[in-house]
């Protein structure tokens, strides 16, 4: 990512969102939007701290006990009266 935001008008965000919006997702800019001259918007990349998903990486880290999913007569009776 480049070190200062890029500064464009409206008009130029306007003609060009898609490109600017390609550039932002993949992280290579950053954009200020500005209506006179003025800082109005910022494009920023979205935060994608997600990890991917690994399947088994709770594998021995946990112990689920029989039954522990059984619906009992107590739980009948707590659940409807």
């Amino acid at each position: 990512m480049t070190a200062q935001p890029l500064t464009v008008s409206i008009y130029d965000t306007k003609t060009h969102l898609s490109q600017m919006l390609s550039k932002t997702e993949s992280e290579l800019m950053e954009y200020i939007i500005t209506r006179h001259g003025k800082p109005v918007a910022k494009f920023i990349p979205f935060p994608t701290d997600r990890t991917r998903r690994q399947p088994g990486a709770w594998e021995g880290l946990m112990e689920i006990p029989d039954g522990w999913d059984d619906f009992t007569e107590e739980d009948e009776a707590v659940w409807y009266g």
